[in-house]
């Protein structure tokens, strides 16, 4: 069984993650989000040619394309809400894995292949299941 860290029953789940996601700067997103994610997941997400696009992007002296900051938004989201209960390990693997709730398919490559807009409630309900279900 995966290890928690046992903040459950805070008052709105994830309004934190959401929160702090909104008000990031975009380097400290990408650091936030390559911390939890590693490197390689979040190029992957992003669609970066490198991981040393991500760590320029993480330092400051890059910014990610306009059309990808949507997509790091949700993903540190969502990444931050999995994080309130489980360790990054467990986190990439909910990144990596597929998930019954989004029809079997890995909530990286759905990030990467759709507008966030598109699966930003379908991802949101998945994480928050994973996170907040018994």
């Amino acid at each position: 069984m995966a290890e928690t860290k046992g903040t459950r029953g805070t008052q709105r789940p994830g309004l934190g993650a959401y929160e702090h996601s909104l008000t990031l700067g975009v380097a400290e997103l990408v650091e936030g989000l390559r911390g939890l994610l590693g490197a390689q997941l979040v190029a992957f997400i992003a669609s970066a040619k490198a991981t040393s696009v991500v760590s320029k992007w993480a330092d400051g002296s890059a910014l990610p394309p306009a059309t990808q900051i949507d997509r790091l938004r949700l993903s540190y989201r969502i990444a931050a809400m999995l994080n309130e209960r489980y360790s990054p390990p467990t986190v990439q693997t909910w990144f990596r894995g597929k998930d019954p709730i989004l029809g079997d398919e890995a909530p990286a490559l759905l990030l990467r292949e759709n507008r966030p807009a598109l699966v930003r409630d379908d991802l949101v309900a998945a994480a928050t299941s994973f996170v907040y279900d018994d």
